[in-house]
């Protein structure tokens, strides 16, 4: 997947740049870690196989993502492992 971005430095210069990653995780993390820095996003965009993904940069406020983000998917592998009882 290809995150493709616009960014207004702290020195008020627009920035263009484009990354690939292999997983949403590092990527939402990176966004994070360029709004920590006191760069704001403008836009950010998800290009995954054929498909375009507008992202809402308001919920890119500077806090990493990552431990979060796995300790939902820790959650559902648990949960997606129980049984399923019928009554």
């Amino acid at each position: 997947m290809i995150l493709s971005l616009t960014t207004i430095t702290s020195e008020a210069e627009y920035r263009n740049f484009s990354c690939q990653f292999s997983d949403l995780e590092t990527a939402f993390d990176l966004l994070n870690a360029i709004v920590s820095e006191g760069d704001q996003l403008i836009e950010a965009e998800l290009l995954d196989r054929d498909e375009r993904t507008l992202l809402p940069i308001e919920a890119f406020d500077g806090e990493s993502c990552i431990m979060p983000i796995k300790q939902l998917e820790k959650q559902w592998e648990q949960i997606l492992s129980k049984p399923v009882t019928s009554r």
